[in-house]
């Protein structure tokens, strides 16, 4: 048999205990220091095959400093968003092999923002004749 003592020891915690902080956001204020991180206005952009040998190509004739590279392309009507990160990793060798042999493997190589990989090719060619078949007609 339980005692009144037990059924005291098993009684829940109220839930209704405040938190040990506050779990908003801060609001921003005008008087906030200024930061010298930089933020994307757009978000993210991944480079079709061509913005990237774009990018390749003037960086290797215009200057060696990437962050110039990075800022020039940001700075343009249309701009291309990538950070100094993204383009040290572009610009290896392997990648600028890896960028050439996309574009040139398909027709439209040059537009696409990433390889792509045909796990079956007999479907892939089936696609590409009725593609073919579809446009004649």
């Amino acid at each position: 048999m339980s005692s009144p003592a037990d059924s005291e020891l098993k009684k829940r915690k109220p839930r209704n205990v405040p938190k040990p902080y506050p779990r908003t956001k801060p609001k921003k204020t005008e008087n906030a220091p200024k930061t010298s991180a930089q933020t994307r206005t757009s978000g993210h952009q991944n480079l079709t095959q061509n913005n990237w040998l774009g990018v390749i190509s003037w960086h290797d004739e215009h200057t060696r400093k990437q962050i110039n590279t990075v800022q020039h392309f940001a700075g343009l009507p249309n701009p291309l968003l990538f950070d100094q990160a993204s383009l040290s990793h572009h610009l290896t060798l392997e990648w600028q092999e890896k960028h050439l042999k996309i574009a040139n493997s398909i027709p439209n190589g040059l537009s696409s923002k990433r390889e792509l990989i045909v796990m079956r090719p007999d479907v892939d060619k089936a696609l590409y004749l009725w593609v073919r078949h579809m446009e004649d007609e």
